[in-house]
């Protein structure tokens, strides 16, 4: 080959194989440093979240440390209606390895309030289609904050969370140490989607181990009247939920839970009650399982202690649950030291027992003592089992309506509202005693008495 021809096809290899990609390589440098490419990769990637998890994605800074790495300054999550805040991370970083992703948040911060209405955009735009969890995801933060209006909220050291595919269901779970904890157990929470059965299903799995979470916070996730237990009462134990399409609105929805109620405001729980009740109690459920309106299946132990009941309700225990009583004469409510009782409830079948000779001190009562005052048993418990529906009798007010139920017109219920106050027994002091003056024809407007 010809020398000159070499030096040309030197010079086109310089070119093509040197020149160009390099030329190529420092234009896309140059690219990627401009403020343009950033702002555009921010927006895409705000773009990508929001579609897969409904929220309304808010990005600060964003930063790609490696081909397979970026990080992400002041995130937040904001609901679409409300466009109230959900999250906010300070920072987060995220590495996305061909066998998994990995994400670590610093200092993550949920708003309880709003947590309710986001979860549901996250359970149906993201963990309900299987697209979007096509390899494990795995979480890790550290001093996870829950903000809550009223008890302030709560704080989680060293957490870690997994999101885990397999054929016909996908499994979350997050473990995370309360920083209020003095034996540093974590929390155990599991949340799994079930797609193998006919229709899918969502199983929710909460064990606190011996740790105490406040209820104020379980009421806004779980159905119930844990919210009406006061400020300072906890639950420490096990709760599972089954949802067969996601939500406690949908049908045939199920719980179970296992453990101990403590701190319980009886003022609290008896406020819009016609009876009065006052101290603090701490309930063990040995189990718990409701089905609404199918099964209850309920067991477990009632202890309150320096209290005041009030003589309607004792009565009442009187005439719908067996109780005997032994009471002073008088119209005040009745002071106690311990109130004790064992009860079990399953489906149509109510048990109550005494349990006052198990308290430290009281071991000399007899077996079916429910309540005593200065060392006197007041109240003793009858041998009978009772129908369910007397705890209901015992509970009423006096303009209560008494309704037959029975499993076949039980639904009607949801639809009829009983009356909240007692109702004149006669129908003329019901009248308004200001009128319309609309057929006003002439004559007295008002009067006087003389």
């Amino acid at each position: 080959m010809h020398e000159r021809t070499q030096r040309a096809m030197a010079r086109m290899m310089f070119v093509f194989c040197c020149a160009v990609p390099t030329s190529i390589s420092l234009t896309i440098i140059v690219v990627m440093a401009t403020p343009w490419y950033a702002r555009r990769v921010k927006s895409h990637f705000e773009s990508e979240l929001s579609r897969d998890t409904g929220l309304v994605v808010q990005i600060g800074t964003l930063t790609q440390t490696a081909p397979t790495s970026i990080r992400i300054d002041e995130l937040r999550l904001i609901e679409p209606e409300t466009s109230e805040e959900v999250a906010y991370v300070r920072q987060l970083d995220w590495v996305n390895r061909p066998a998994e992703v990995s994400i670590l948040l610093h200092q993550p911060k949920l708003h309880s309030r709003t947590l309710p209405g986001a979860w549901r955009l996250i359970h149906d735009r993201f963990l309900c289609r299987p697209e979007h969890t096509g390899k494990p995801i795995r979480f890790a933060a550290n001093d996870l904050t829950i903000a809550d209006g009223v008890t302030g909220g709560l704080t989680m050291t060293d957490v870690d969370a997994w999101i885990e595919p397999t054929q016909d269901a996908v499994e979350a779970s997050i473990q995370g140490v309360l920083a209020q904890s003095k034996t540093g157990t974590p929390i155990g929470i599991t949340f799994r989607r079930d797609r193998s059965g006919a229709s899918p299903a969502t199983d929710w799995t909460v064990d606190t181990h011996d740790n105490a979470l406040p209820c104020t916070t379980l009421a806004k996730y779980v159905p119930g009247p844990i919210g009406n237990l006061g400020n300072e009462s906890t639950f420490a134990g096990s709760l599972r939920w089954h949802l067969p399409g996601g939500f406690a609105n949908d049908s045939s929805w199920w719980i179970d839970i296992a453990g101990d109620f403590s701190d319980v405001a009886l003022d609290q729980v008896f406020e819009k009650q016609s009876h009065r009740w006052t101290g603090r109690a701490n309930i063990h459920l040995d189990r718990c399982r409701f089905e609404p309106g199918t099964s209850i299946d309920v067991a477990g132990t009632l202890r309150v202690g320096d209290g005041q009941i009030g003589r309607s309700l004792l009565a009442a225990a009187n005439r719908n649950l067996g109780f005997e009583l032994r009471l002073p004469e008088g119209t005040e409510d009745i002071p106690f030291d311990r109130i004790a009782m064992r009860f079990s409830l399953n489906d149509t079948q109510l048990r109550l027992d005494g349990i006052c000779h198990t308290e430290v001190g009281y071991t000399n009562f007899p077996g079916d003592i429910v309540m005593h005052s200065g060392g006197y048993p007041m109240v003793r418990s009858g041998p009978q089992t009772l129908p369910s529906i007397a705890l209901v009798s015992a509970l009423a007010p006096s303009h209560s309506v008494m309704v037959p139920v029975a499993g076949q017109n039980a639904k009607l219920i949801e639809f009829l509202i009983p009356p909240s106050r007692p109702m004149p027994a006669d129908p003329e002091a019901m009248r308004a005693r200001i009128q319309t003056a609309r057929d006003w024809s002439g004559g007295e407007v008002t009067s006087q008495p003389y």
